[in-house]
């Protein structure tokens, strides 16, 4: 299976808005911060509907490649990121 896409990334390393149009999130690469946290993904900003979470321990990275056309963000992606720690998004913009 291929899929043909404009791939993208972004660094989210704060509580904010880091992709700010409708998306495929196509994977992830994660890194904890100084302690054990959850980075949560959510669609519709702050207050949106949570699509994913993913426990990360400190200091450890995790790369996800989402199966299949990844994960449908209809609105934006929202990153919620512990202290210290990051996340890489691996998206297509134009969201198919």
């Amino acid at each position: 299976m291929t899929y043909a896409a404009q791939v993208k990334s972004t660094v989210a390393n704060t509580n904010a808005i880091w992709v700010s149009t409708s998306c495929r999130v196509l994977g992830l690469y994660l890194k904890g911060g100084a302690a054990n946290g959850t980075i949560t993904f959510l669609d519709g900003g702050s207050t949106g509907g949570q699509l994913d979470s993913y426990p990360v321990s400190a200091g450890d990275t995790v790369y996800l490649l989402l199966p299949g056309v990844g994960i449908r963000y209809y609105t934006n992606v929202y990153v919620c990121v512990p202290s210290g720690a990051a996340a890489v998004i691996h998206f297509d913009p134009m969201g198919r």
